[in-house]
Order: structure tokens, then sequence, then C-alpha cells
């Protein structure tokens, strides 16, 4: 598994930052766990943050036009999903759920 803080160098909003800072973030995140199959956020629901795949994978849909689910990605250890909410504040415009057991 690798660190919080390598993880962090990956996301293009923290890459200029110093060790320090880095660290600073990482201690102030939240590690959480996930089941299979386990919704970890909702499209249209509030943006709480972004999250780091430190374990697992994860599949990020969004509802098309006449209400079918399509696939936008799917991120396993060392990505990254749910940044958006640290750029607009909008509610989230896709759904994540956890296709594995999972570690964020």
């Amino acid at each position: 598994m690798r660190s919080v803080t390598d993880l962090l160098k990956k996301v293009p909003f923290f890459q200029r930052l110093s060790p320090e800072s880095l660290e600073e973030i990482a201690s102030i995140g939240t590690l959480k766990h996930w089941a299979a199959d386990q919704q970890i956020f909702a499209e249209g629901g509030a943006p709480d943050g972004m999250y780091l795949i430190l374990d697992g994978s994860v599949q990020v849909n969004r509802m098309s036009h006449v209400g079918q689910s399509v696939l936008i990605a799917t991120a396993s250890a060392g990505d990254f999903f749910g940044e958006m909410a640290l750029v607009d504040g909008s509610p989230r415009s896709v759904s994540a759920l956890s296709l594995t057991l999972c570690d964020c």
C-alpha cells in the first residue's frame, strides 16, 4: 500500500506543495472502508471531499438523459476520484461504487 502523501503528489491540485504541506493534508484526511458493491457517494449528493484509493477498486458512473447508468471510469489503488468537489463545490456529477473491498 502506498503512503497517502505519495498519492497526494499525483493529484494535480497538490503537485506543487511542499512535503510538509502534503503531510499536513494527509493528517487531516479520514481513512474509510467499504465492502464490495457499496455506494461511496451518489450523483447529486453533497460534495464532501475527494478520495484517494489506498486499496481496492471503484467504479464511477453517471446517469444518461434516458436514465441509464453509464460507466465513466474504473479506478484502483493509487488513483483518485471526486476531486471536482474541491474545485466547484457543486453537487456530485457522478456516482461512485466500490467494486471490491476498498480503502480510501
